[in-house]
């Protein structure tokens, strides 16, 4: 039998960032390795331990020490840093030689004050271009040497063409014979002549030489010097290794994968890179750009307070965000991993896991099982019955909108009402992305009232009291599910998607985004199909927050009573009047034109009345956290105190 390899902490620190859902155990297992015994150190915490924090401060701070969670957010390469360009100019560039560094000046020059026309004169005779033929270095040196002149001129206000290439030349001096004190001393005494504003990419590296030592120790950079450049000039290179941003209690720290090793980590993985130069580039969201000092194990500079912030490799940008509580979030904690929510669904929580992006890209919530997901949409949760027959439910957020119609969008109601005015919804909500479909209908109520058969196709020829029957017998059939129609102004919320025009596509719309009469298009639009029937859900185009046929196919119930004029005062959480003769719908249908099919549009119909054109799609409030639950329970009530015994009893009691 032979004997298993033992990994090294850099290959299995190589090995976990390429998979970074792996445990420990299991990424050795995969590269066929074994671990390390390793003595357990005394008094240490459990590094798989889970933290996670309520809504309350002060649980927070009990369960886990941070007061917010850092997450990476989004990283993206760097098409082309800044500096590159620079670069090019450099190789076409040769090296100062030693005696063109000279800042003495010559007697002739120095014992007299600097006249700008004699120091143009001067410097003609040795100006700085790129590399000559070697005859032309043959020629006899300059009685000034060309650093002295240079700063000369500057003291005298002049910067003549030859300037800039003498400087590109001291750069790629520079970049050869790094740490050199005479380079140092000249870059700072030129970059106090320099005349102030907003200055070239090589300026910026003279700052970056002039202030290396504080850079290189983490400090701001001015904003009129550009950060990129004055970075690559003070930084150092480092041989490319990977490394780890790591959050432990209220700091952010860099590891060396293979100096700290796995069994070090004593904080949660934000994200892992891998450097080339001892310097970082640090972003706030305020644009104030600073130096971070690579140094395993060190606390990166304060971030307490900081909402956002961006890290920039010689290679890429990572954009970190503090992580707020979802709200749809019981819960969120880090483990010794990752970041996690937990989301409240059917009287059980399921966990969701921060998938930060590996190249490029946002990074999402997702789920590694269990009917709560994220898409492109947004969060999504479904019911399933058997596997078969499934309807899905998207999250939306609380949030303000306008609801109703601007006076000038076209072929508006004129009686009032669409009523422009502002609405909040306080309360986030889940909503079906489809009408309610003959199958899931068939399956909870053991028939099929629709004039247009198919499985897929929206239940139609349902009156408002028979949604309500559904729901009931759903409710019933699914524990915690608490089914309801949505109100007229959840329903425009969802159908607007955020946009503020005639529909959710724009100012017009088509067959082809609509199943609704082409022979009454929209505001003189052309004419198009008209199908004569509904289509099946999801065969059109979704909203931008993933919710189909909100536009045409059947007409949908709210749960509202009809109000024949909505107002025009701002409204919370509306929930239409108290009693009525007629209940709303929204949506328009495929018999109406594109009139009936905006997000705006109204329609009202009598709780028994049903034809082939109407249907519904079902809502749900959000399940509370199971401690806000036990919070909100009523206390039981307090029993009386029994009489007490009296004395004759108490003494002659046998107990």
């Amino acid at each position: 039998m032979s004997r298993p390899q033992t990994v090294s902490r850099a290959d299995l620190l190589r090995l976990l960032a390429l998979q970074p859902d792996a445990p420990l155990a299991a990424a050795a297992r995969l590269a066929g390795y074994q671990l390390k015994a390793a003595s357990p150190p005394a008094a240490q915490p459990d590094t798989e331990a889970e933290a996670g924090y309520e809504t309350a401060p002060a649980d927070r701070k009990a369960l886990f020490p941070a007061e917010q969670f850092w997450h990476l957010r989004r990283r993206e390469p760097l098409q082309a840093a800044a500096g590159r360009n620079l670069s090019a100019k450099l190789r076409q560039f040769r090296p100062l030689r030693a005696k063109e560094l000279r800042l003495t000046a010559s007697p002739s020059l120095s014992s007299r004050r600097p006249d700008p026309a004699a120091l143009t004169e001067a410097a003609a005779q040795f100006r700085p271009l790129p590399r000559r033929p070697a005859q032309a270095e043959t020629s006899p040196p300059p009685q000034t040497p060309p650093a002295a002149l240079a700063l000369q001129l500057l003291r005298a206000g002049e910067q003549p063409a030859w300037l800039e290439p003498f400087f590109l030349r001291f750069l790629r001096t520079w970049f050869e014979r790094q740490k050199d004190a005479d380079l140092i001393r000249f870059a700072r005494q030129a970059l106090e002549l320099l005349p102030p504003g907003r200055q070239q990419d090589w300026q910026g590296c003279l700052y970056g030489i002039a202030h290396r030592d504080a850079l290189r120790q983490g400090a701001v950079i001015p904003p009129q010097f550009q950060p990129e450049v004055a970075l690559a000039a003070a930084a150092e290179p480092l041989p490319p290794s990977p490394w780890l941003l790591i959050q432990e209690g209220e700091a952010m720290f860099l590891l060396n994968s293979p100096e700290s090793g796995i069994c070090l980590l004593k904080g949660s993985r934000i994200a892992a890179l891998e450097l080339t130069a001892d310097l970082l580039l640090l972003r706030r969201e305020d644009g104030r750009a600073e130096t971070v000092p690579v140094r395993s194990g060190q606390p990166l500079c304060s971030l307490r307070g900081a909402e956002r912030f961006s890290l920039q490799t010689a290679s890429e940008v990572l954009h970190v965000h503090a992580c707020v509580r979802p709200a749809w979030a019981a819960l969120i904690g880090r483990n010794s991993r990752e970041l996690f929510a937990e989301i409240p669904w059917l009287g059980r929580s399921y966990r969701l896991y921060w998938q930060a992006p590996a190249r490029s890209g946002e990074g999402r919530w997702a789920s590694c099982h269990g009917p709560a997901d994220t898409d492109r949409f947004g969060l999504s949760a479904y019911i399933g019955f058997y596997g078969r027959v499934m309807q899905r439910f998207r999250w939306l957020e609380p949030g303000r909108f306008l609801m109703g119609s601007p006076l000038d969008e076209p072929e508006r109601e004129t009686w009032g009402r669409e009523t422009l005015h502002e609405v909040r919804l306080s309360k986030g909500f889940w909503l079906a992305d489809t009408a309610v479909t003959q199958e899931l209908w068939h399956f909870v109520m053991r028939g099929n009232p629709s004039k247009f058969q198919g499985r897929e196709l929206p239940a139609d020829n349902v009156s408002w009291e028979d949604a309500q029957l559904f729901l009931q017998r759903l409710n019933a059939m699914v524990p915690g599910l608490n089914a309801r129609l949505p109100t007229e102004a959840e329903w425009e919320y969802a159908c607007r998607a955020g946009s503020g025009g005639p529909f959710s596509f724009g100012s017009q719309i088509t067959p082809e985004q609509a199943n609704c009469n082409g022979a009454f298009p929209y505001h003189n639009s052309a004419k198009g199909e008209f199908r004569r029937r509904t289509v099946p859900v999801q065969s059109l185009p979704p909203n931008a927050w993933g919710f189909y046929e909100m536009h045409g196919n059947v007409w949908e119930w709210c749960q509202d009573w009809w109000q024949e004029d909505l107002g025009g005062d701002a409204a919370l959480d509306p929930q239409g009047p108290e009693r009525g003769e007629f209940r709303a719908a929204r949506g328009g249908s495929w018999f109406l034109g594109g009139k009936a099919a905006r997000s705006a549009a109204r329609g009202r119909f009598a709780p028994d009345f049903r034809n082939d054109r109407i249907g519904f799609r079902i809502a749900r409030d959000h399940e509370l956290p199971l401690l806000a639950q036990k919070a909100a329970a009523p206390a039981p009530a307090e029993l009386p105190e029994p009489p007490r015994p009296s004395l004759f009893r108490r003494i002659f009691s046998r107990s």
